[in-house]
């Protein structure tokens, strides 16, 4: 664990604030109603997406949610036929609709579908190819990547969800493409997973590409180890890559955010953990520049929650864990239309059919003030700072080859039927509801960055539990190992999605 290590002192922050302020947190009771995937937000709502196999549909549906950004309910449906129909991701657009992608086995291929603002279906396409991981609006209609045994395509697509042209990115290189993302009418990123020619294993992967399909550049950027990306943000001034490591940091897994600039050059790069296993599934930008990252944290014992705050400079400003007595973890994030952070995970280890698939109800977090000292209560959320190190990172990049030729590929379109059905209005209760209070509080922020050692002791571990649950003991269960359920790679669509399609025959 060599390089520069941040050390971060118990967090104080000086607090001025007047009027509606605090947190919400939302439990959603319907049963099988697995964790959200997705999260989004746009036209005045925020859009939460994810998986169901409770409405009746199907074995699997796709559920969107639309919520006022004081998290009322607006409107629940889900969508599907009589199989198998995974969401994977989301896109809510200007207009108030919202287009969704995933895979599906009732009906046939990769799957994308737009609704409107009321949640109405406005059309369903499929497509003979594997899943479609994540689209993006461009230039009168859409741009999403896919893959054709295993090798990532990049489909574009009319307003309608027709092709209008498909490529193969990587014609002679597998790789995984997790997220698409656009400048508006300017340069186009797909940040994924691919083996590095340089270290062997897999690494964070991140391209330019044109609309026609030309990778202009691609780097790999990890370690010896395995690092797997779960999202990406894109700004004007570049690219935040986030996931895990488990070739740097202080645990046998560790979070690991990569900053590049819009060339692909690396800024920085930083692992955050503890001795015992963290990673990020999602990352979002505030309209204050500040970048969140969320995901898991075992630093107290068991699975928590675990929220995380950078500049773009990569300097830790405030973290905190938070959870109940189960596996607790944030799965997507947004920043709402008021500028309000947007979580939505899973909390409280509850049982659903899903068995050791995935065990938790979904938790929708509404924070209106990002200084991470007031979340409210309720819930029977326990609010901890953990210790944590932050270590530099000294990643190995790769060059990959640009393609000037990409490969075309036939990828047909077709109208698929999609049903819909109403979800019960009365699966969101409150555990917690925002506070209006007129606060002053004024404190010390304490932040020493220095050369220390990895065994040194790191900030405090400051606890406080809300709602009714008033124990603050620290459970020290053993560490849940990478490759079962608490595993990274089981929480995160990544691994649930493809998991589910495989399992049609079953």
């Amino acid at each position: 664990m060599k390089g520069r290590i941040a050390l971060i002192g118990s967090v104080m922050i000086l607090l001025l604030f007047t009027g509606f302020s605090g947190a919400s947190f939302i439990e959603v009771k319907m049963p099988g109603l697995t964790s959200p995937i997705a999260a989004d937000s746009s036209g005045g709502s925020v859009i939460i997406g994810g998986i169901s196999n409770g409405t009746g549909l199907g074995d699997f549906d796709a559920f969107l949610m639309a919520l006022t950004p004081n998290g009322t309910l607006r409107w629940a449906k889900a969508y599907g036929g009589s199989g198998r129909d995974i969401l994977y991701s989301l896109k809510a657009l200007p207009d108030g609709s919202s287009v969704v992608t995933g895979g599906s086995t009732s009906l046939g291929g990769g799957w994308v579908f737009r609704v409107g603002s009321d949640g109405s279906a406005l059309w369903s396409k499929v497509y003979n190819v594997d899943m479609v991981y994540s689209i993006v609006p461009y230039s009168n209609g859409f741009l999403a990547v896919s893959s054709t045994s295993g090798i990532p395509t990049l489909l574009s697509l009319d307003q309608d969800g027709n092709v209008r042209g498909a490529y193969l990115l990587t014609p002679n290189e597998t790789a995984l493409p997790v997220k698409i993302m656009a400048l508006p009418g300017g340069q186009i990123f797909i940040a994924g997973i691919k083996n590095s020619p340089k270290t062997g294993s897999p690494d964070f992967w991140l391209a330019q590409i044109t609309p026609d399909g030309k990778v202009v550049w691609q780097r790999t950027y990890g370690g010896n180890g395995t690092e797997k990306l779960y999202d990406a943000e894109l700004d004007g001034a570049g690219v935040t890559l986030v996931g895990y490591t488990s070739s740097f940091g202080s645990g046998a897994v560790d979070l690991l955010v990569v900053r590049t600039d819009l060339s692909g050059r690396v800024k920085w790069a930083k692992a955050v953990g503890s001795p015992m296993e963290e990673w990020a599934n999602a990352v979002t930008l505030l309209p204050s520049g500040d970048l969140v990252l969320g995901g898991i944290s075992y630093s107290t014992g068991e699975a928590q929650a675990w929220l995380v705050v950078m500049d773009t400079w990569g300097d830790v400003k405030r973290w905190i864990t938070f959870g109940g007595a189960g596996m607790d973890w944030i799965r997507a994030l947004t920043s709402g239309p008021n500028g309000e952070l947007v979580l939505a995970g899973g909390v409280d280890g509850k049982a659903n059919q899903l068995g050791n698939l995935v065990k938790n109800y979904p938790l929708i977090g509404i924070l209106r003030d990002v200084s991470l000292d007031d979340l409210g209560s309720g819930c029977s959320l326990a609010f901890r700072r953990p210790p944590f190190k932050v270590m530099d990172a000294n990643i190995s990049v790769a060059e990959g080859a640009a393609v000037s030729n990409p490969p075309s590929v036939s990828v047909v379109a077709r109208a698929a039927k999609l049903n819909t059905k109403n979800l019960n209005e009365e699966i969101l209760n409150a555990c917690s509801q925002a506070q209006t209070t007129t606060t002053t509080s004024s404190t010390a922020t304490t932040t020493t960055t220095g050369i220390i050692s990895t065994t040194a002791p790191l900030g405090e571990d400051t606890t406080t539990t809300s709602g009714p649950t008033t124990t603050t003991t620290t459970t020290t269960s053993s560490k849940k190992g990478g490759g079962g359920i608490c595993g990274p790679a089981a929480l995160i669509g990544l691994a649930i999605v493809p998991l589910l399609l495989r399992r049609r025959g079953e």
